[in-house]
């Protein structure tokens, strides 16, 4: 009965099997069902989905970073997250969506565009980048609000810090922290120019 229908509980089949005449106790119909009912979320799972269509995948985000006078620079990255190759790095003081969307479409020259580009809710990424992404057949999935595993946004914690590689397998958005921060830690940024 379980298995049958999903929307009954314990109380349910316990009521359906003293219609049958049958004195079964609601804590052994429990018991069996969860059995026989499994936990497993149906469909795809973000991993899964992440390992099939790695090489089509893009995920792009702003690092925020100080120069040595602690003017705010934001540095905009897409990277490709099957080789973690940094396909496109833009550096500016003030991002807008219509400097998003160039950026978008300096990355994707002749045609060589991805098949889903990864995106946290950010406020930079207007209309003009989702115009640009839908005209270069480019699907946009962004990241669900408060969802630490599958995107961190760039301003975190996670993101200042150095990470190892372990801790940023499945985490596209800590890995470009991570891998900007590597470059950057040793010596700060004079200006927007020295970070590009």
């Amino acid at each position: 009965m379980a298995t049958n229908n999903r929307l009954w509980g314990a109380e349910r089949i316990h009521g359906e099997l003293l219609k049958l005449g049958l004195q079964v106790c609601k804590r052994t119909i429990q018991k069996y069902m969860r059995t026989v009912r499994t936990q497993k979320p149906r469909g795809q799972m973000w991993v899964t989905f992440l390992r099939t269509h790695a090489g089509q995948i893009w995920a792009c985000d702003f690092l925020q970073v100080s120069d040595l006078f602690f003017r705010p620079l934001f540095a905009f990255f897409l990277i490709e997250l099957k080789s973690r190759k940094v396909i496109h790095v833009g550096v500016t003081r003030s991002p807008t969506d219509p400097w998003v969307a160039q950026q978008l479409r300096e990355a994707t020259p002749y045609g060589h565009v991805p098949k889903y580009l990864i995106r946290d809710n950010d406020g930079k990424f207007g209309s003009c980048f989702t115009r640009v992404a839908t005209t270069s057949g480019i699907e946009i999935l962004t990241t669900p609000v408060h969802a630490p595993r599958v995107c961190r946004r760039s301003s975190s914690s996670a993101c200042s810090r150095r990470t190892s590689h372990t801790s940023t397998r499945h985490d596209p958005i800590k890995a470009l922290g991570s891998s900007f921060l590597s470059c950057v830690e040793w010596q700060g940024p004079l200006s927007m120019r020295r970070t590009r």
